[in-house]
């Protein structure tokens, strides 16, 4: 919602009305509102845009880590959503996620 106050020539300023947003009347009771597929084309996209601008180490580099998240994911419920597990070097310790897509920096 914009709030627009316009004033006419000679027109004395006036207070502008208070702005309200109305909140979201998306509900959902479902813990996601993409399902696998939806999450997994978004995560695949994204992965793919991102990666074009990183350094990413050589495959070997990614082995440690995708144990540690295989373990982890044996630990959730089944899902359809296929994770990988990426190192990149970015010369500091960060890590990040985004759908179906699993990244960590390492440092250089």
């Amino acid at each position: 919602m914009l709030c627009v106050l316009s004033c006419g020539a000679g027109a004395q300023p006036a207070k502008a009305p208070a702005c309200v947003v109305e909140p979201p009347t998306f509900v959902t009771n479902a813990p996601n509102i993409f399902n696998d597929r939806q999450e997994q084309d978004l995560g695949d996209a994204l992965a793919e845009s991102f990666e074009a601008d990183m350094r990413l180490a050589p495959p070997a580099a990614d082995d440690q880590l995708t144990r540690i998240g295989e373990k982890l994911l044996a630990t959730l419920p089944p899902t359809g959503i296929h994770y990988h597990f990426r190192v990149y070097d970015s010369g500091e310790i960060n890590g990040f996620s985004w759908p179906a897509a699993e990244f960590i920096s390492a440092a250089s």
